[in-house]
């Protein structure tokens, strides 16, 4: 089940996009700041240093005061890491600025464009209100913005604040499941067949009833349209064999044992037309009330044939059918649970509203569905959702995404409504979206990896952080083997310019990281690491070696075999 039927068509999207979209190395000193931007930045690369030199830039090039520059990540210990980061840094841009910019590039660019009586006001500025800059969570900032405006957003003042409404969710799954079983014993004994409790349904729906979205299943008649047109494609296939099954498994046979296989033959086909025409229940052949007579591919019959390998093909749909069997009866009862189970969340949605209004409660995803849906009125008269975009991007002229790998579609859906458009283009306003897709680690909560890949899209200028500068070049050389497919000998020598196939799929792409840290005896940061050396090891075991028991030899270690 899947909360947005345009799900498929997005990530064929995503795959298109990516073709399109290349990486350039950031250069914090010269970025522009304004536009949108999306910067992908690994493990290690410098990110929140990066980020400090750009909020560094906006106090001082765009005269930005603390509060104007919203900072958003996605916990509160994050939040206070990098408070108290671009704290340290704005102070020791104060007072060492002369020696900083002998010994840094970007300190010696700032010192070009920006007079000293105009820097140090402004730093001093930015110290000054630092305990009012505009550094959030997503909800602390949705919390922020609806209080603010709280008569846009129609949020009640006095409400109560949940960090989740979990357990009011259980009790009102508990209820339904109670009052599925006294009403509908049928769907109630279904839908315990495949989640027996409440709070296994929530373990596996709790986030489908989180949102607001529509959902959509795979009902009945898709699951056995596919079969059939997997019986459709053996019978096709049996048709079209014809003269090759009379040889290899009928005139091969004499007197009674020839009209034997040949009835065989013929009980397989009519079979199959009963599928096809649905004179026969899916049900009950999945259930095992109607069997497939499959006597006449039996596989011991041409084991040694002359035929076989022609067999094997002429045979290989029907096995197909044959495995799907013993799956169609299972297919179809989940899906009549699933419509069961869409009908429920409607309806849990619906009462958890209900609850949380008469305890005047809000949870955290209420602020953020609020705020959206305040931002995102179907009406494109509506002048609340406009007038509130306009006036948070006047209040926030320039935003910063650090994690935007774990934002929802919701969440971005916010940031959307605030600096994409006209109204930001004339306001000069800037967004920074940072993150790295092999990070995104919160789909429990709703974070949605192809939110991230659709941005990627819709930004003006795409960034690469590619250095690691934490770890040792082993492990750079056993992460890089480990992200990608193929072994290409040149990995570490090329990969400024190399993108390889990535594991990921849906289009996420892998760009090889470089190795910051130098190795003994060498000036180089980049360099070649032998095989014995690497961090990963991976050892390929031939057949042979595995049967006879030999040691394998140290100059099988590729990878994409098994890791030891």
């Amino acid at each position: 089940m899947t909360q947005s039927t345009a799900s498929g068509s997005e990530q064929n999207s995503t795959k298109e996009n990516h073709q399109e979209i290349t990486l350039q190395n950031l250069d914090a000193a010269t970025i522009k700041l304004s536009g949108k931007h999306l910067i992908e930045a690994s493990a290690g690369t410098g990110k929140t240093y990066n980020i400090t030199r750009i909020y560094l830039r906006l106090l001082l090039e765009r005269e930005l005061t603390v509060e104007q520059i919203l900072l958003m990540t996605f916990t509160k210990d994050a939040t206070q890491e990098l408070r108290g980061r671009i704290d340290a840094f704005i102070r020791l841009a104060l007072s060492d600025w002369d020696v900083l910019c002998e010994e840094d590039g970007y300190f010696a660019s700032l010192n070009k464009r920006i007079e000293q009586p105009k820097r140090e006001f402004l730093l001093k500025r930015a110290l000054l209100f630092l305990d009012e800059a505009a550094i959030f969570t997503i909800h602390g900032f949705c919390q922020r913005v609806l209080n603010q405006y709280a008569f846009t957003s129609g949020l009640p003042f006095n409400a109560n604040m949940a960090a989740n409404s979990s357990e009011i969710t259980l009790q009102v799954c508990q209820d339904w499941y109670r009052s599925l079983a006294k009403s509908d014993h049928e769907s109630f004994m279904l839908l315990a067949s495949f989640w027996a409790t409440p709070d296994s349904f929530l373990s596996s729906f709790s986030k489908a009833i989180g949102h607001t979205s529509t959902l959509s299943v795979v009902d009945v008649e898709s699951i056995e349209a596919e079969f059939i047109a997997l019986v459709r494609l053996a019978a096709q296939t049996l048709t079209a064999n014809n003269d090759l099954l009379e040889n290899g498994l009928i005139l091969v046979k004499k007197g009674a044992e020839q009209e034997k296989r040949r009835e065989e033959l013929c009980q397989l086909k009519i079979w199959f037309e009963s599928i096809i025409s649905k004179e026969l229940s899916l049900l009950d052949v999945g259930e095992g009330k109607v069997k497939m007579p499959d006597g006449f591919f039996d596989g011991k019959r041409y084991a040694r044939s002359t035929y076989k390998a022609e067999l094997l093909d002429a045979f290989a749909p029907v096995k197909e059918v044959k495995e799907q069997i013993k799956k169609i009866a299972n297919n179809i009862n989940k899906a009549k649970a699933f419509a069961i189970v869409q009908l429920g969340i409607y309806q849990i949605r619906q009462q958890v509203i209900e609850q949380k209004k008469a305890l005047n409660l809000l949870d955290f995803d209420d602020l953020i569905n609020t705020l959206a849906d305040c931002l995102q009125s179907d009406d494109s008269t509506d002048e609340n959702s406009h007038l509130l975009a306009k006036q948070l991007l006047a209040q926030y002229p320039v935003a910063l995404i650090d994690e935007f790998q774990d934002t929802d579609p919701k969440q971005f859906g916010i940031l959307q409504s605030i600096y994409y458009g006209d109204n930001a283009k004339q306001a000069n306003a800037g967004l920074f979206l940072i993150g790295d897709p092999k990070q995104a680690i919160y789909g429990f909560r709703g974070g949605d990896i192809f939110a991230y890949l659709n941005a990627r899209s819709g930004c003006d200028h795409h960034w690469l952080m590619d250095t690691n500068w934490r770890s040792t070049p082993q492990m750079i050389a056993g992460y890089n083997q480990l992200f990608t497919y193929k072994r290409d000998e040149s990995l570490i020598a090329n990969c400024a310019n190399q993108q390889n196939e990535s594991v990921f799929g849906f289009g996420i792409p892998y760009s090889p990281v470089l190795a910051g840290k130098k190795t003994k005896g060498s000036a180089q940061a980049q360099h070649v690491t032998l095989d014995s050396d690497k961090a990963l090891q991976f050892i390929h075991f031939t057949n042979d070696e595995i049967s006879d028991g030999t040691k394998p030899q140290s100059d099988k270690i590729s990878q994409g075999s098994r890791p030891m």
